[in-house]
């Protein structure tokens, strides 16, 4: 399924929808995450959990600035959000071939 398929898929299904561009909340949500990552690299000797929150945190808000970039957001959870990046990384690369099922459930 390419990436024009999957998004209209999803905006039927009511799990995305439409706004505006707003690069001010892009670029906060990038550097946010940058600060989670560090804070997980930080913590990773010490305590795992709170290093795989950090890492998941930063995963979730790179993956909300990827749909704003593009003028989406979640209609409702953040498994949404994983699964449209997953799905634009996977229609600009074959390297991206990894679709859990739990994901991609709404979509096939």
């Amino acid at each position: 399924m390419i990436y024009r398929e999957s998004k209209e898929n999803l905006l039927k299904e009511g799990l995305i929808k439409r706004c505006p561009i707003d690069y001010t909340a892009i670029e906060n949500l990038i550097k946010r995450a940058h600060i989670d990552l560090k804070t997980a690299k930080r913590n990773i000797d010490d305590d795992h959990e709170c290093a795989y929150n950090y890492a998941y945190n930063a995963m979730l808000r790179s993956g909300l600035s990827l749909m704003f970039s593009k003028g989406f957001r979640p209609a409702m959870y953040f498994n949404e959000i994983i699964c449209f990046a997953l799905m634009l990384l996977d229609a600009h690369s074959n390297r991206y071939r990894y679709r859990p099922q739990y994901v991609f459930r709404r979509l096939t």
